[in-house]
């Protein structure tokens, strides 16, 4: 056997069978995310992390988001945001900062928390699933959505990232000495080194886990979980912003229906409305422009295009702050201040 073994690690050697090798030291400790066991999800939010120089820092349940009290309190009302780094507040200091600590602030008069679920990369159905695992007992009374146009990709967007995989330090050791174990340990995806090194194939294996239209399914079951645990709630579409304002992105339509986005359809199918925050966004900017603002609306709003700055994450509070008060059934009694 030792003699096989010696034979078969020249053979892969002089062949150069096995995947070259160019490590990278991955500090999990640094990290505010860990793999999870859930295979949708892939991975998730570290609970109670906290780390010196690391914005994100993260519940007991593994939320941006302060503790909150089980049972509710009396008299306070829920807003559950899902969502991938826009929810999350990719980039923003602190948790304060994003759109949920924001919109927190404008309703604390009215006793409305506002928790995020935002976690990034998570397409529409890991929304759901990490809202559904995550918030037992928080008793939502609105949930709301915050899509993108990356929700329709079937997989979630980081799950390829270095993530340090549990194995045996043994283990560690063969894989970079051994030309051998290092094929069979890559092709059989042994203790995870495939799933670690090859961001194809851990795109393939987390989209196999996913339902083929991850948005139908992921609205679907919020929509199931709404019924059942009596809180409404609906999807609200998140702009691209382009030098000449805030837009709907290009490949959320439906085929030939360039007026209507498939995401609309779905949502209407299982009850929910879908909101378009780009309208919203362009009318602040059309205020701002006639108060003398010059900047263009991805320098205004954004760190990249995308992504919110603070003043990005403050305007999108102010702009869902008015649409609760304009769709009171969304959150039930009493009317917002």
């Amino acid at each position: 056997m030792l003699l096989a073994a010696a034979i078969g690690e020249g053979v892969v050697r002089a062949t150069r069978l096995a995947p070259g090798l160019d490590r990278v030291a991955v500090d999990a400790e640094a990290s505010p995310f860990r793999l999870s066991d859930d295979p949708v999800l892939g991975y998730e939010l570290k609970p109670s992390f906290r780390r010196p120089g690391e914005a994100v820092e993260t519940s007991s349940r593994g939320l941006r988001d302060p503790e909150r009290a089980v049972p509710k309190p009396q008299g306070v009302r829920r807003i559950a945001l899902l969502g991938d780094s826009v929810a999350m507040g990719l980039y923003l200091e602190s948790g304060a900062q994003t759109i949920a600590g924001r919109l927190e602030a404008r309703l604390a008069a009215d006793r409305v928390e506002v928790m995020n679920f935002g976690v990034k990369g998570y397409a529409t159905q890991a929304e759901v699933r990490y809202f559904e695992t995550r918030g037992a007992g928080l008793g939502t009374d609105l949930a709301l959505v915050l899509f993108l146009r990356n929700d329709h990709r079937n997989f979630n967007g980081d799950v390829a990232q270095g993530f340090a995989y549990p194995r045996p330090a043994w283990t560690e050791a063969a894989f970079v000495r051994s030309h051998l174990f290092r094929l069979f340990a890559f092709r059989l995806d042994l203790w995870g080194f495939r799933a670690q090194l090859d961001p194809a194939y851990a795109e393939a294996r987390n989209q196999a886990a996913f339902e083929d239209d991850n948005v139908d399914a992921g609205l679907r079951r919020l929509a199931e979980l709404g019924r059942a645990q009596g809180f409404r709630a609906a999807v609200l579409v998140w702009p691209h912003f382009a030098r000449e304002g805030p837009v709907d992105p290009e490949g959320l339509f439906e085929p030939g229906e360039p007026g209507r986005m498939k995401v609309e359809t779905i949502a209407a199918r299982h009850g929910l409305e879908a909101v378009r925050l780009s309208a919203l966004f362009a009318a602040d900017l059309a205020r701002r422009r006639e108060a003398g603002e010059r900047r263009d609306a991805p320098e205004l709003y954004t760190f990249d295009g995308m992504h919110p700055n603070p003043e990005g994450a403050s305007t999108a509070a102010l702009l869902i702050h008015d649409l609760l008060r304009e769709r009171p059934e969304w959150l039930g009694p009493p009317p917002l201040s």
